[in-house]
């Protein structure tokens, strides 16, 4: 043993000993160093961001100056090459490579050398691209360089100051120029309302004239008021569609114009497909209710079943929304609209069920508009209960059915007094008389002839 170690230390001089030792003294100094200043960086970090403490310029300069040329050395990691082939600052390329914070010792030198590559390419493309795109006066365009040149020096708190002036005088003036806007928007709306409003006064100025040309002019202003509300106020405007609708179906029903009745619904259908029954229920049973009376008018001019079935679809949508506990007085309303319906059906259709199903409106309505509250209507209820009545009897050649007619009417006839509504009255003592001359006749009872 002893002669080894003297033939090893023959052949080793004092000088590469020195030499050695040295190396790892500097090793070891090199690494000690970096240590403390990782190790002071964890230290901080309940006081600062991370991104502060890693990238910081001002804090860890002095640290990184070190530390790198000692990664130079020992993973091989060439801090110059990578920022001159990937066309960025030295000082990007080390901070990009600090920021890893210890993280690199999980890579091996390649992979490691590979990802602050892609990510100094991807900073690259991204800073050329903002230097081409110029947004902004000239002077906030000088503040961004200055930013990107502060980038580019790691001086990334300076770049950050920079920015949040920029930032804070954008966010001053749009603020400003919101208010200015807000202002302009408020002074139009209240222009458009004024201008709709102007539409709705032309539109009852030519209701006055009782002429197809009148009910045209004050349909098409309120259709002028809809256009111009609808982008502010799309309730509005379909209310104002709505009367457009309303007095197109006058038209038709005044004047027999077939065209107009078809446009008033084309107008509530689209009203219907805009708005659906989920979103606006209220308005969806109005329309559906509108609806079903202009079908109503049209089918006593077309002799066609489908028009007065899609009135009753119209009429029974529309209950489904306006019940009795919601909204009483329009349920009952709506029931008196379906009975007159169906009893016009029924009888076109010769079905004794659509009449029943007629008298059965007319008594649901009569449970709601009572005498003490609404007596007109109540008679005009009552009036409509007796005809429907009576077409029934007739046809089912049912007396019971008869005498129940009479009892409507009279009743109809309580309120529907020569002095108080001469024509009602006369036209209910005619219907009164007609039944009362059929059961009479069947009953062959003369007591009832002379009624």
């Amino acid at each position: 043993m002893m002669d080894w170690m003297k033939a090893v230390m023959a052949s080793v001089s004092i000088a590469d000993v020195v030499a050695s030792v040295i190396a790892a003294v500097i090793v070891g100094i090199a690494v000690w160093i970096y240590r403390r200043i990782v190790g002071n960086k964890k230290a901080s970090d309940d006081s600062h961001t991370p991104t502060q403490t890693i990238i910081g310029s001002r804090n860890n300069q002095a640290g990184r100056d070190v530390i790198a040329p000692v990664f130079n050395v020992t993973n091989n990691f060439n801090f110059p090459e990578i920022a001159r082939e990937e066309k960025v600052s030295l000082a990007v390329v080390k901070a990009m490579f600090l920021s890893m914070d210890g993280k690199e010792e999980e890579f091996d030198p390649a992979k490691l050398e590979e990802i602050v590559r892609h990510k100094a390419k991807e900073y690259n493309e991204k800073t050329a691209k903002l230097s081409r795109d110029k947004e902004g006066d000239d002077d906030i365009q000088k503040q961004r360089d200055d930013a990107l040149v502060a980038m580019n020096n790691d001086q990334l708190d300076d770049a950050r100051a920079i920015l949040m002036e920029i930032r804070r005088r954008d966010r001053k003036a749009i603020s400003a120029q919101q208010e200015a806007i807000e202002v302009q928007q408020a002074a139009r709306r209240q222009r458009l309302y004024s201008d709709a409003q102007t539409s709705v006064y032309f539109a009852a100025i030519e209701g006055i004239n009782i002429t197809p040309d009148g009910y045209r002019a004050s349909a098409r202003h309120y259709a002028e008021a809809a256009k111009v509300i609808g982008e502010i106020d799309p309730v509005k405007a379909r209310e104002y569609r709505r009367e457009q609708a309303s007095t197109l179906r006058e038209l038709g029903k005044v004047f027999g114009d077939r065209d107009a009745l078809l446009e008033a619904i084309d107008i509530y259908r689209s009203v219907l497909r805009e708005i659906g029954r989920e979103n606006e229920a209220e308005e969806w049973a109005v329309t559906q209710n509108n609806l079903g009376t202009v079908l109503a008018v049209l089918s006593k001019r077309e002799n066609d079943p489908r028009i007065l079935q899609e009135a009753v679809a119209a009429y029974r949508a529309a209950l489904e929304v306006k019940t009795r506990d919601k909204t009483p007085m329009d349920w009952a309303m709506t029931q008196n609209n379906l009975g007159a319906v169906l009893r016009v059906l029924g009888e076109r259709e010769n079905d004794p069920r659509i009449l029943q199903e007629s008298v059965a409106a007319y008594r649901a309505a009569l449970e709601v508009i009572t005498r003490d509250k609404s007596p007109m209507d109540w008679a005009m209820t009552q009036n409509n209960l007796g005809a429907v009545l009576q077409t029934l009897g007739e046809r089912e050649n049912d007396p019971r059915i008869l005498q129940e007619s009479v009892a409507a009417y009279r009743a109809a006839l309580e309120v529907r007094t020569r002095d108080k509504a001469p024509m009602n009255w006369a036209g209910t003592q005619n219907n009164l008389g007609v039944v009362l001359q059929v059961l009479g006749e069947r009953e062959n009872d003369p007591q009832i002839l002379q009624e």
